[in-house]
């Protein structure tokens, strides 16, 4: 992260902690005489939170592993960025808009800024289902342990109806991420809603493969989903030891079941109080309520929550000086071609495949909205078909209806046959037998022609990039890309065609780069990425030491800090110059 940007976390968090420093409603000797009263429990309480703090670093560490190499992000350093990203949520309001951004600036440049952010967002959600389950869980406990009057019955099955259908919501964003859905509800309310859809139309491949990541770790990698999981609902049990050690100090006889159902009450309050920097007042009220309603005297409540204010003010001055210490500029590999090829470093380019070779570097749902316009005779917006497009990318990942055999063709009419019971489904176009049987195959056809055209168009630039360096493909394909090659003529331009579903792992996993370069025999600083994403093709090959080339559109910005290129025939004019 830039420092200036991380001093404005600092600044904003310090004003914050002033802020509440001066209107809290104790006097300064009442607090000194409670935190004497308190004696060594309070060390102890403070102590504690160290470990729930690893514990809660672990759950993310997890998760950032899980996408791939994490080369120089230590335990350590995730554990700093947690416990500054919690201080940054406490003096907040709402929440979650100070720690999360800090934490993603941080990250980004060690696994880039979709990793981050998804790594992030994911570890948040296990956060907030984590307190759903504990909530849930402490309902059930004070249920069958406590007797319950009428009241207190109704706010329990209230709690637990709203539970399970903010947790029902997070399981559907953990199946197909939520990223896009939140932005799709931002740009409904009056206020949002131009900055929403700018904001979508600019980053909307970004959102997605965001979305993607997210869904990834549930589905693919359910093991690391769970243990995420699970280390956070400890954590929230680990937590119920403050309460605990608080309450010994007034009591002699403290139940540890008393405690999971005080810390549920005062974690429930808190949490409905979200807009309030560190939930002021929410978190007092819920402990005072949670006390009395176990026949504890509300006062012992409002002390338990003063102790509580206490060490998260300690973990906030801890979080907001840690901030500025041991930062280090780490940085994904950023040399210039023409830098390795004056050390004349590169033996080969390694190819993606689609939106790199087989389109003028677009993404393959802009194609389909050009055919969909041409076929129809109408255009589909994003809005309309970007849901399609997602349902028929997943189909195809769930159903793997490709055979190894399978032409450019079949492959398309499988994914246009998806988009067509979607989009039907949807209400967007007519259910009918021309927009279910004949509607896909037209469009399958357009494209197939489409990117027929442009493997053509490219061939002569492979070939001569063929006369000095070994050329290869590395992309997420379905188990035929080696047929489609063939069938598009290239099979004579590349000594290597290394598929997805063949390898067994998919971008944006840094390790398909890591395979792909073992099994040809060469070192990352000797191999050329050639791609049009910067999350499955430019940040992952970057990460693991190779050199990579951008492929941008002709209309758009080049991507600062990586050389880009228009057409496939520039990689001729860079890297062959005596044939330009």
């Amino acid at each position: 992260m830039k420092s200036k940007y991380r001093n404005f976390f600092l600044l904003f968090g310090l004003a914050a902690v002033a802020v509440m420093l001066l209107t809290m409603n104790i006097s300064y000797q009442e607090l000194l005489h409670n935190l004497k009263h308190a004696g060594y429990y309070l060390p102890l309480i403070l102590i504690l939170w160290f470990f729930i703090y690893m514990i809660n670093t672990l759950a993310w560490y997890i998760i950032v592993r899980s996408g791939g190499d994490t080369k120089g992000l230590s335990y350590w350093r995730l554990f700093k960025y947690t416990v500054t990203g919690f201080a940054l949520n406490y003096v907040t309001p709402v929440g979650l808009m100070g720690g999360e951004p800090y934490r993603i600036m941080e990250l980004k440049p060690y696994v880039g800024v979709e990793r981050a952010t998804s790594s992030v967002i994911l570890y948040a959600m296990m956060h907030i289902f984590s307190h759903f389950i504990f909530w849930t869980i402490s309902i059930i406990i004070f249920w069958f342990c406590f007797p319950i009057k009428l009241e207190m019955g109704v706010l329990m099955g209230i709690v637990a109806v709203l539970c399970l259908v903010l947790g029902t919501l997070l399981i559907k964003g953990y199946r197909g991420g939520m990223t896009v859905a939140l932005v799709k509800v931002a740009k409904q309310l009056p206020f949002l809603r131009k900055t929403a859809e700018r904001f979508f139309e600019k980053n909307w491949e970004t959102l997605e493969n965001i979305d993607d990541r997210i869904a990834l770790l549930h589905r693919q990698k359910k093991g690391t989903f769970y243990s995420s999981l699970l280390l956070e609902l400890a954590a929230r049990f680990v937590n119920c030891w403050e309460v605990w050690l608080i309450l010994r100090v007034l009591v002699n006889d403290v139940s540890f079941v008393n405690c999971i159902v005080i810390q549920a009450f005062s974690s429930l309050v808190a949490n409905i109080l979200f807009f309030m920097p560190m939930q002021l007042g929410g978190r007092e009220g819920g402990f005072a309520l949670a006390v009395d309603g176990l026949s504890i005297q509300g006062a012992y409540g409002v002390y338990a929550a003063l102790i509580t204010r206490v060490r998260e003010l300690f973990w906030i001055f801890v979080g907001l000086t840690i901030m500025k210490m041991g930062n280090k500029k780490e940085r994904m590999p950023n040399a210039s071609v023409e830098d390795y090829l004056s050390l004349s470093k590169i033996k080969a380019i390694a190819f993606d495949f689609g939106g790199t070779l087989d389109s003028p570097f677009l993404h393959w749902s802009v194609i389909y909205l050009k055919a969909y316009a041409e076929v129809l005779g109408r255009e589909l917006t994003k809005d309309e078909f970007w849901d399609s497009y997602v349902y028929a990318e997943r189909k195809m990942d769930a159903d793997k209806p490709v055979q190894a055999a399978d032409d450019f063709l079949t492959t398309q009419a499988y994914k246009t046959r998806y988009q067509a019971e979607n989009l039907i489904s949807r209400g967007v176009l007519a259910d009918n037998a021309e927009n279910r049987e004949q509607l896909p195959r037209r469009i399958a056809q357009w494209v197939s022609d489409y990117a027929h055209g442009y493997t053509e168009k490219n061939k002569a630039s492979l070939l001569k990039l063929k006369e000095k360096y070994d050329l290869f493909i590395v992309s997420n394909y379905y188990g035929n890309l080696a047929a489609i090659i063939r069938e598009m003529g290239l099979d004579d331009c590349f000594s290597s065609v290394m598929d997805s579903t063949v390898m067994g792992v998919r971008k944006p996993d840094p390790h398909i780069w890591s395979q792909a370069l073992e099994a040809m025999g060469y070192q990352p600083d000797e191999v050329l990425v050639v791609g049009d994403t910067m999350k499955n093709d430019i940040n992952p090959a970057r990460q693991i030491g190779c050199l990579a080339v951008k492929c941008t559109p002709a209309d758009e910005e080049p991507v600062e800090g990586v050389t880009n290129i228009s057409d496939i025939s520039q990689l001729v004019d860079l890297l062959l110059p005596e044939e330009a």
